[in-house]
């Protein structure tokens, strides 16, 4: 694994969640060597299935924790098997300055009401899909741009 997504992985914490790839997930069950863990591995597993929302996505949102279920050392996991969460993301806008939030901001390149969360904007998705609206506002979009721009 490339020392970058060492770097990111290092700064999740237990309530943090990933987005894993179902499976990658199916995969190690039978490496689960606690038959325990390993029913409540495939009870999560069979419960994400069951949802509408999330039966036909390749991945699923998973906790750190829950996580740690199924292997023991986060960083084992192949870096095609995840990738951040939304959650995640907007974890590291609300903890940014103010300063870095526009710096990032301004660094967001296809800023439109059609990936704006600015309910009370008077362009809120327009159908002019205006760019560059100074109202503009996304903190996935740019947490996910500050943590791109910090593994460069």
């Amino acid at each position: 694994m490339k020392k970058k997504e060492n770097k990111w992985l290092e700064t999740l914490t237990d309530q943090d969640t990933i987005l894993v790839k179902k499976s990658y997930l199916l995969s190690l069950i039978p490496k689960i060597e606690d038959k325990t863990i390993q029913r409540v591995v495939l009870n999560i597993l069979k419960e994400v299935e069951l949802q509408e929302e999330t039966k036909k996505q390749p991945e699923i949102e998973i906790s750190i924790s829950v996580l740690k279920m199924f292997v023991s050392d986060i960083s084992s996991i192949p870096t095609y098997a995840y990738s951040p969460s939304a959650s995640y993301y907007e974890n590291v806008y609300n903890n940014m300055k103010y300063e870095e939030r526009i710096h990032y901001k301004d660094a967001v390149e296809s800023k439109t009401c059609t990936n704006c969360v600015q309910s009370k904007c008077p362009f809120y998705h327009s159908s002019t899909n205006q760019i560059d609206c100074y109202k503009w506002h996304n903190p996935y979009l740019i947490g996910k741009q500050y943590v791109l721009k910090k593994t460069k």
